[in-house]
């Protein structure tokens, strides 16, 4: 189980696995929705991968690099749907490309 605490004000996060600490400098990326997704998280991946992240907590860690408008569509989704990696980058993916598809027509 992973406790972790976020501070957008902090430099640095706090991770908790067991009695293993961690402090993270979170990366200056910010998804504004806008943006391609696909980007996004390939650049997300990159940064936090040379970082040593364990990839069972990207989940807690992607939703800080959103703008505060796009926190507005993690903080509305279904909480089933984002808990893990894998299915939070789909919900991710479907609904900023389905947002992106509505604003270009």
């Amino acid at each position: 189980m992973f406790n972790v605490y976020l501070n957008y004000h902090a430099e640095f996060t706090t991770i908790e696995k067991g009695k293993q600490s961690l402090n993270l400098t979170m990366p200056d990326i910010k998804f504004h929705g806008t943006e391609n997704p696909h980007y996004h998280v390939r650049n997300f991946v990159s940064v936090i991968t040379l970082e040593g992240i364990d990839r069972d907590i990207l989940h807690f860690i992607f939703p800080w690099t959103f703008s505060k408008e796009v926190m507005r569509w993690y903080n509305a989704a279904d909480p089933w749907k984002v808990t893990n990696w894998d299915k939070l980058c789909m919900e991710f993916y479907i609904s900023i490309n389905t947002a992106l598809t509505f604003r270009s027509h």
